[in-house]
Formats: structure tokens, sequence, C-alpha cells
């Protein structure tokens, strides 16, 4: 049989065309895998190639009889010819929806790659355009936000250290009005800060810091007037090396015991001028933990020294220089009145025997000073012991019965027996003291009433008068030494037995106070309090 021929429509029909037309429609259905649209086709297609390559190759077999005048039992030419037309338009027809279902997917793909080329390009002009806006922000950031904040930051700082501030920023914005705040802020600090300062520098008193180290930090102006010593010729020396040679180290002592302590410490020291005269002087030190300095006033006291030795002196002079010579007189006198160096006329016993009661008030007196001075140096000793405290009101009463009597007083008195552990003779006198004042200052035929009190511990003797009461205002002075209440009956007493009672009972542990009449009405109560 010949290699190559051809049939009645011009088809290559050799084996080898029907076989490289199979092998195609295998590679297209291996390429459309996975396709469930293109799956229809193929198999379609597949269909259509087999019932037309078997109709070609019965029309073949039946040209090749013919052609060798071969009689065949083939179909009539009329029905392959239909049956051709049907398969043969089946078979393109599914190669044709396949290259159109490729041809689809490939403008697809085409669409998409576009696509994507255009949003890359978008997103690169987006990226370009966002990094103009963003240079364009910081340029806007630096120029309008981060310039006029950092102006305002050092214009902070400065304020903080109390620097002059860099020049105001126009006020057309946020930031120019807060840096004109700033600015007043600052200008009225330097105003407080003035006038601080005018109240320092014009003190009456010497107001200093002092350092860790004992140095004079900061000093006003009263350093000149006090020490004949300008601020800065102080400034970094030692203070001690301005105390005076015996106070030396008590200066070192007494600052340094300041350090650390949340009080105040008050203490005095003697200062040298540069005149090399003593100052008394009386330091008022408070320590400061954050600054870590010290902080002081320093108070001149030369003058209260000298009068508090004044008042020394005359107490010495009296005690010394008056005591031995009343003591004299009064038994001189009492030994007149009595006859042992003769009688004498009435009308001279009678002037006698006033003579002799004002020389006891003297030595009264005397006595009364000595005491107050032994408590008030704390050389007098307490001599403690159990005592009944109602035995000692009954003691003081009998040493003010003709008082009591005189006066037409009524006493009421404590009952019971309490025992504390107190000077006897010392709280005598407290008590004796205390009833014949509200004796004195009670209207005639009134009441001095005398309780005893127990609460939380403490005991409390009270005395209770019914007379004018201590006036608004006087009651802390009443117990100062030489006070007395306004009354016409104040020259009646020395002026210290209320001053000699307080350092009695403080002496015990015990305070003293007064207030209005605890039984009410009018009048007062002075109220003695011990611990048991």
């Amino acid at each position: 049989m010949p290699r190559e021929t051809r049939d009645m429509v011009g088809v290559d029909v050799t084996d080898s065309t029907i076989q490289r037309a199979e092998r195609t429609v295998d590679v297209i259905e291996q390429m459309t895998k996975g396709d469930d649209q293109q799956k229809v086709y193929v198999e379609r297609l597949k269909e259509s190639r087999v019932e037309l390559f078997e109709l070609i190759h019965d029309v073949y077999q039946i040209w090749l009889a013919e052609l060798h005048h071969v009689k065949s039992n083939f179909i009539e030419p009329r029905i392959w010819k239909t049956t051709l037309r049907i398969y043969g338009e089946q078979f393109y027809d599914s190669i044709d929806a396949i290259v159109k279902r490729e041809e689809s997917q490939l403008r697809a793909a085409n669409f998409f790659g576009t696509a994507i080329i255009a949003v890359n390009v978008t997103l690169l002009s987006a990226a370009i355009v966002t990094i103009l806006m963003a240079g364009f922000l910081w340029y806007t950031y630096a120029v309008s936000i981060k310039k006029p904040l950092q102006h305002l930051i050092e214009n902070g700082r400065l304020l903080s250290l109390q620097y002059p501030l860099l020049k105001a920023l126009p006020d057309s914005d946020e930031f120019g009005k807060l840096d004109a705040l700033l600015h007043l802020t600052s200008q009225e600090i330097a105003e407080a800060l003035a006038r601080e300062r005018a109240v320092i520098d014009n003190a009456a008193d010497l107001i200093c810091i002092v350092d860790e180290d004992l140095k004079f930090f900061l000093v006003n102006s009263f350093s000149l007037k006090l020490l004949g010593v300008a601020p800065d010729q102080l400034l970094g020396t030692f203070v001690n090396s301005h105390a005076s040679a015996e106070q030396s180290f008590l200066a070192d002592e007494f600052l340094r015991n300041t350090i650390g302590l949340s009080d105040l410490n008050v203490f005095e020291l003697r200062l040298i001028t540069a005149s090399s005269q003593t100052v008394e002087t009386r330091w008022t030190c408070s320590w400061s933990a954050s600054e870590r300095k010290l902080f002081c006033v320093v108070h001149d006291v030369t003058e209260e020294k000298r009068v508090e030795q004044l008042k020394q002196d005359f107490t010495d002079m009296i005690s010394r220089d008056l005591r031995s010579p009343l003591i004299s007189m009064c038994s001189s006198l009492r030994a007149i009145e009595n006859g042992s160096t003769g009688e004498i006329p009435a009308d001279a016993k009678i002037a006698v025997s006033r003579c002799g009661k004002n020389v006891n008030r003297l030595l009264a007196l005397v006595d009364d000073l000595l005491d107050f001075q032994k408590l008030k140096a704390g050389k007098m000793e307490l001599v403690l012991e159990p005592s009944s405290i109602q035995s000692i009101i009954q003691d003081a009463v009998e040493l003010v019965t003709e008082t009591v009597k005189n006066k037409g007083v009524k006493l009421i008195l404590p009952e019971g027996e309490t025992v504390l552990n107190v000077d006897r003779n010392k709280l005598t006198q407290t008590c004796v003291n205390l009833i014949s004042n509200a004796v004195k200052f009670s209207e005639p035929g009134g009441e001095v009433i005398v309780d005893l009190l127990t609460e939380d511990g403490f005991y409390s003797l009270c005395v209770s008068d019914c007379g004018p009461g201590v006036p608004e205002g006087f009651a802390a002075k009443i117990f100062e030494p030489f006070e007395q209440a306004p009354s016409s009956k104040a020259k009646e007493g020395t002026g210290l037995g209320l001053a000699i009672c307080k350092l009695i009972v403080e002496a015990h542990g015990g305070t003293i106070s007064v207030g209005d009449n605890m039984h009410g009405g009018k009048g007062s109560t002075f109220m003695v309090t011990l611990q048991m």
C-alpha cells in the first residue's frame, strides 16, 4: 500500500497522522486536567475522535476496495457521509470550544497581569506620594512644632534654674501663649524672690544656711551688724571658727546633732565678733533632707542674758545680804514683844508686833526667792517618799487656818486615802500656796473646794475658789515669776508663789494649769496633775 494517499475530502488518513491526532488529544486532556468546564469538552472530543477515526478507517477501506475492484460489505456512501459530517462537526466543535476556553483564560491571565501591573504602579505612586507627604510633614513639624517645643523646654529648664529666659515666642498660637505664661511666671517668681530676699536681709536676726561640712553656705546682711563681718566674707568659713574658744567644740556638736533630725533644734552659742567682742546667741536650726543643709536663725540674746544675770545678781544679793539681817531682826523683835528685854508700853508692843509681821513678810519673800532660784537652776533635790495626799492637804490647811477663819471661807476637803511617791514638804508648800490664794481671792462666806480625781493613771489635785477668776489671756502668764492677776488684792503676795508651784510640780514630772471653776459659777480651778 502506498505510504501516503488522500481521501475524497483531502484528509491525510495515514496511520501516522491518526496517531499524531490521538496524541494531540491526549496532550489536550493533560493540559486541561483539573478544569471542570474543559473536562466536558475533552470528553466530547475523545468520543467524537473514536467515532470519527473509525469512520475514516471504514471509508479508507472502501476506497481501497474500489481501487482494486473488490466488493465490500460496508455501509452505503450516503450513510457514512452523514455520519462523517456529524462526528466531524462534533470533533471540531469540541476543539473550537477548548480553544475558545483557552483563549478566554489567556485573556483573563493577560487582564490580571495588566491589573497587577496597574496596581503595582499605583502602589509605587502612592509610596512616592507618601514619602513626599512625610517629608513635607517633617518639615512642617520641624518648623512649626519642634522648634517652638524645644524653645519651651529650654525656657522651662531655665525657669527651674532661675536663669533669664529665651526671647518670647510670638503669641499667635498656643505655643506662644504658653511661652508668654512662662515669662510671666518667671517675672512673678523673680519679684517674689526679691521680696523674700528683702525680708531676709532686713530681718533682725542672722539667717543662714550651713552645709554638711558645717560651713556657711548662705548668709543674710545682718551678719555685718551682729559679727561685724560681711556676708561674702562668712561664706565658706566654718561655724566653729566664729565661736568662742571654750564653745568651739560645742558648736560642732550642736550642729551635727541637728543633722538628720525632723524637729527643730534650739541651742545657745557664744560667738566672737570681728572686734573680739562676745555675743550671746540662740540658734534655731532645721535640717532639710532634700537640700542636705541646715537652715538656721540666729537670735542675739546678749541683752536677754544681761537682764537674766541682773536678776540673778539681785536674787543673790537679797538672799545673801538680807536674809541674815532679817532673821536677826525677827528674833530681836520677838524678844522685845515677849518682854525678854523688859516691859514696854502697850502702844509700843502693838508697833513691835506690826513691825515683826512686816519682817516676817520680808523673810518669806527672801525664802521664796531662794526656793525659786534653786528650783530654776535645778539645784533643789527632791526627797521622794510614799505620802498620803489627803494628809498633805490637811497639813497645808492647818498652816492657813488663821487666814481661813479671818476670811470666813468654808473649806471642803477630799476624803479617803491616796498614796503617791512625792516630796512631802515641797508638795505641802504647793498646797499651801494654792489654798491660800483661793482663800485670799474668794468672797467672804464663800467656799473653797479641794478635789482629788483619778483618770487614766493620773491623779489630779484641784483647788476651786469663788473669786473673780483669771482674766482671759492671762492663764499662761500667771505661772511666770512676779506675775499677778490684775486685782486689788494682788499686792498682798510676792508674785512668786505660783511660779514656785509650777517648778515643784514639774520637778515631780507633773503639770499645773488653771481654768474656769469646775463646779460652775464664778471663780477658777487650779489643777495639779501627777502620775500614779
